[in-house]
């Protein structure tokens, strides 16, 4: 990455294995980057660093890869696919997953599951929808 003010390096970040870049955004504070590319991966990098700090495979038929990523804020990206009309959109918090995932359940666990997954305590939908 390139600094157009003074011209100089500023980071160094690898691609992926695939193919080229296609397109980079930086969030709001300049502290991340997202890629997206002809290998049909969205990373996010830590500039700091400049390590990656998550790497998601957009699982897809996309003979051209990715065309464009965006921050919409600094936990969410928008992503647009070349040869469809996939416009994707992913979160970068956990507790924003969460929300969504509790959201859209459709029952409760039963107290197999709950003891299955260590959940406790085993609450039902409507408890899981009111936290």
């Amino acid at each position: 990455m390139i600094d157009v003010a003074t011209w100089t390096e500023v980071a160094r970040m690898r691609g992926g294995q695939g193919g080229s870049l296609r397109d980079v955004d930086l969030n709001s504070d300049e502290t991340r980057a997202a890629t997206a590319g002809f290998d049909k991966f969205v990373r996010v990098w830590d500039l700091a660093t400049e390590s990656l700090v998550i790497e998601i495979e957009v699982d897809a038929d996309l003979p051209q890869g990715l065309t464009d990523v965006e921050f919409l804020n600094d936990t969410t990206l928008i992503v647009a696919a070349t040869d469809s009309s996939y416009v994707l959109v992913f979160t970068l918090d956990p507790d924003e997953l969460i929300d969504i995932a509790v959201r859209r359940i459709t029952r409760g666990l039963t107290d197999q599951e709950c003891a299955t997954y260590g959940i406790d305590p085993c609450r039902t939908l409507d408890e899981l929808r009111a936290s």
